[in-house]
């Protein structure tokens, strides 16, 4: 920041310099590399859905977001959507193999303490697992909530109001 009052730099590199400084900390604090007509468009989605969008959605989605023409899209692919249904699909089953392995235990009689441990040892690596593969499926559920409210706002602009229908 000081580099900025400097009387040696011209307005350019000064200008330049502001910019980066609002991008590194843009990216500090948001996770998100992104240029300034990227952050207004972000910053102006946030705003429009009035608290219902956390910003981490943003973040979450990252991958998703399209910045081009000035306009933000999000894109979502047959393949990002197949892939999450697998994930959630893995995560279930993986789940229930997990808690199985939990429950096993309690219907093997005798069962000796190594083989107990075993069982909750497998049970705990199918369960993280799973909660692995649940997560895979968070950046599409958050792409959705974004894409659900840019084309709220996007009707919301381009239906005509009462007023300009009686003109």
């Amino acid at each position: 920041l000081d580099a900025a009052k400097c009387k040696h730099l011209d307005q350019n590199f000064k200008d330049f310099l502001s910019h980066e400084i609002q991008r590194e900390y843009f990216l500090y604090v948001a996770k998100i590399a992104a240029e300034k007509q990227f952050r207004d468009k972000l910053f102006d989605v946030h705003k429009r859905a009035d608290g219902n969008l956390p910003f981490f959605h943003f973040k979450r989605a990252s991958s998703h977001l399209k910045f081009e023409s000035g306009q933000l899209s999000v894109k979502i692919t047959a393949f990002d959507v197949l892939g999450s249904f697998f994930s959630l699909g893995v995560a279930l089953l993986f789940g229930f193999i997990g808690l199985a392995m939990f429950m096993m235990p309690a219907f093997i009689k005798p069962i000796v303490v190594i083989q107990a441990l075993t069982f909750y040892g497998i049970g705990a690596f199918f369960v993280a697992m799973a909660m692995l593969f649940a997560f895979q499926t968070f950046p599409l559920y958050s792409a959705k909530l974004i894409n659900k409210e840019l084309e709220k706002s996007h009707a919301n602009t381009t239906q005509p109001t009462d007023e300009a229908a009686a003109d």
